[in-house]
């Protein structure tokens, strides 16, 4: 059931308006996301760049309109009129931002070692989203459950996607490492079967999460069948 809350100066509804053109770039930029192909590659570009957008209203909402306000806002205040909120959401469009930057990396063929750093810089900015909230959870009457399990999702897949590139890179050149990637496969794994336990409760994201993790146990397979017939290596600890 929608929260109704009363917004009782200019102030306030500045600070809302802010918050809710972010929303919108955001939202804009995502359906960008959704429409990209890989070839022509504009959408995403388009969408990325409508993420960073987004983020940097976030900002300046958190740094120019929002402070002033905490002071003086009701017992029961919208989180959107909170600096924590506005910085989360800033990290989140960012962490989106360069998710699309590393899939479009990928796509392009670069290097294995540069697409897993790109993943992992994603899942940095994914938990920094996540920390921000819980380093703040005294601000809020409430915060949205299914924000918090998409940030949550959002880092795991980007975790994922990184481990499993870097397992692939650890296979690339002349000093190949087939026991330790095998324990990076092994670790992507792992993070996509936290996926499944994060959207069990939104049946929409259970279709990618199953793809996501059949994409990480091909990798882990393919290690697996080569490692049995050429390398007879053992696992590297984790």
């Amino acid at each position: 059931r929608p929260k109704l809350y009363r917004l009782c100066t200019l102030e306030q509804e500045l600070g809302m308006a802010a918050m809710f053109f972010a929303a919108a770039v955001r939202q804009e930029g995502l359906d960008a996301a959704q429409r990209a192909s890989p070839s022509p590659w504009q959408p995403l570009t388009e969408a990325a760049t409508l993420l960073r957008r987004a983020a940097g209203v976030y900002a300046h909402a958190a740094e120019a309109l929002l402070p002033r306000l905490k002071p003086n806002l009701a017992p029961e205040r919208p989180a959107e009129l909170l600096e924590s909120m506005a910085l989360a959401m800033a990290a989140l469009c960012l962490a989106d931002a360069q998710f699309l930057v590393a899939d479009h990396a990928d796509a392009k063929g670069s290097s294995s070692r540069l697409v897993a750093s790109l993943y992992a810089a994603a899942s940095g900015k994914y938990e920094e989203a996540a920390q921000t909230l819980k380093g703040a959870l005294m601000d809020f009457n409430r915060i949205s459950d299914r924000l918090m399990r998409a940030i949550a999702l959002g880092s795991s897949v980007a975790s994922a996607r990184a481990w499993a590139t870097w397992a692939s890179y650890m296979m690339e050149g002349e000093e190949e490492d087939m026991g330790a990637a095998l324990a990076c496969a092994d670790v992507a794994v792992g993070k996509v079967e936290r996926c499944k336990l994060i959207c069990e409760a939104d049946p929409q994201w259970k279709e990618g999460c199953a793809t996501e993790l059949g994409w990480a146990r091909q990798v882990q397979r393919r290690l697996e069948s080569e490692n049995s017939i050429v390398h007879f290596k053992k696992r590297a600890a984790k």
